[in-house]
């Protein structure tokens, strides 16, 4: 989610992809969601359609039902690193709020990019600003620090 300013989601996707490649024998490309594009309208995001990563169907555990990642099985998180426990794959897509998806907007990715010493981008971009809004605004899964790397979506 926002990868280009935020530096350790690069090399996770990079990483991601060489497994891809050399455990899985994949040979497609990388989907990168620019989140800008769908500002203020998460849910209608063609990547959250059902055919893709899913939308927002849960089930009466909140776990995501009759999309490609149903019944996913996680170990990560939910919480901190020392409370690791088997969950599902949740969602919980909100473009409206106190701090929307708006938030993720190009005009805001810009402002934030346009600081210039790393603390004052850092704390424009979380936890209410581009990057926190993708996390919380997808909700769920993701938004856990700790349990969001390993939905497919991130």
């Amino acid at each position: 989610m926002l990868h280009s300013f935020t530096h350790g989601h690069p090399y996770f996707l990079q990483a991601h992809e060489i497994l891809l490649q050399n455990e899985c024998n994949y040979t497609g490309s990388m989907p990168w969601w620019d989140e800008c594009v769908d500002a203020g309208a998460f849910i209608s995001s063609s990547l959250l359609a059902l055919e893709a990563f899913g939308g927002n169907v849960q089930g009466d555990d909140n776990c995501l039902q009759d999309d490609p990642f149903a019944n996913m099985t996680l170990t990560n998180g939910p919480g901190t690193a020392d409370t690791n426990t088997v969950h599902c794959l949740t969602r919980a897509i909100s473009d409206s709020g106190l701090f929307s998806s708006a938030e993720t907007s190009a005009a805001n990715v810009a402002a934030c990019n346009a600081l210039t010493t790393y603390c004052e981008m850092w704390e424009c971009i979380f936890p209410t600003g581009p990057h926190g809004r993708g996390h919380s605004r997808i909700g769920g899964t993701i938004a856990d620090t700790y349990a969001s790397p390993v939905n497919p979506f991130f």
